[in-house]
Parts: C-alpha cells; structure tokens; sequence
C-alpha cells in the first residue's frame, strides 16, 4: 500500500511514497503512522501541535475543547455576533448534571439502608 507501483524491481525493491520506507514500502518514516498507507503526523507528543487546550490522539487527530474546532483546533466555534458563553455554559451545565447523577448514585449504594 505504500509504493509507488504495484510491483517491485528484478531485485525486490518498492519505489515508496512519500513516509513508507522499506523494501517492500510497508513501514513508516519518523513522523508518519500507518493506516493503508503512511500519513503524515498531525500531532505528537514532542511537537504538541494541539492549540487552545486540543490533545493529541494517536498522533493522528486533535481532540478539541467544545469552545473550538479545526484540525489543530485553531478555531474559535463562536462566529462574530453570537453569544459565545451560552454554548460552554450549556456544555458545562450538562456536565455538572452528569456529574451530579453519578455522585448522588454512588452514595447511595454506599449508604447503609
């Protein structure tokens, strides 16, 4: 999957795409990961690419704060003249809510009856 043409030359060797290396292009360079081919990185550990608070999930994806969007999660969800804090307060409304049921479930089966 990471070779240029189907077939190899009289010696075994694939012409590889850009990130695969090997004699038959089914490994990654540095910096890619596989995925029927090799892809380019979009974040990792090192270069924490991730912006406003997004991290990095397998290298392969930004996971973002619900406040942005974006491959890096270099935009801001809220558009110029919208009410920005009501998207986050609802977000975190439910999770307080949440949160809430959970811990008020988990003492009661810890309290004695």
């Amino acid at each position: 999957m990471g070779s240029v043409h189907d077939r190899c030359n009289g010696t075994g060797f694939c012409q590889c795409k850009d990130g695969a290396t090997g004699a038959k292009c089914d490994d990654c360079l540095p910096g890619y990961y596989w995925k029927q081919g090799c892809y380019s990185n979009i974040c990792d550990e090192e270069m924490l690419l991730c912006q406003n608070g997004g991290t990095c999930y397998q290298n392969q994806k930004c996971i973002c704060p619900p406040e942005f969007k974006g491959v890096l999660c270099q935009h801001s969800r809220c558009e110029a003249g919208k009410d920005c804090n009501t998207a986050s307060s609802l977000h975190l409304s439910t999770a307080t809510l949440l949160l809430c049921t959970l811990l008020a479930h988990l003492l009661a089966t810890l309290t004695p009856h």
